[in-house]
């Protein structure tokens, strides 16, 4: 089940989605490697391929689903593309201790919230199943 989380990248909570909820949207996220083949066809920079990409996708495509499939799953709309990326529990490390806001990544050394730092040769370690 969808828990609300906060992201460090977006500054706000936002529901976040565990390894089988994000494996449903996965399929869908197709939109990367048109970006990819436009981008190796043209020439054009990455912002230019991505928006190309988007504008001239219909609603009937993955893009649309994968948005469509996390509403369903969490009850709430994203506002881009961009932050469905941002909702896999597991790319995410465990509570900061000293602010409670999740790791920005199981790899952290530090809190990107708080500042707050390891001793040296640890790490933050994955986010616990209980929060997941």
């Amino acid at each position: 089940m969808p828990q609300d989380k906060y992201c460090y990248k977006l500054g706000y909570v936002i529901p976040m989605l565990t390894d089988e909820e994000f494996e449903q949207i996965r399929p869908h996220l197709g939109i990367i490697e048109l970006i990819k083949r436009y981008r190796t066809q043209t020439g054009c920079s990455l912002l230019e391929a991505k928006t190309h990409v988007e504008n001239n996708l219909d609603e009937m495509t993955q893009k649309s689903e994968a948005m469509a499939i996390y509403e369903k799953l969490t009850g709430q709309r994203l506002n881009s593309m961009d932050e469905l990326y941002l909702t896999p529990l597991p790319d995410y490390g465990r509570p900061c201790p000293s602010c409670g806001k999740p790791f920005r990544s199981p790899r952290a050394k530090f809190c990107a919230e708080c500042g707050s730092r390891f001793p040296k040769g640890e790490i933050a370690g994955s986010m616990p199943h209980a929060w997941r």
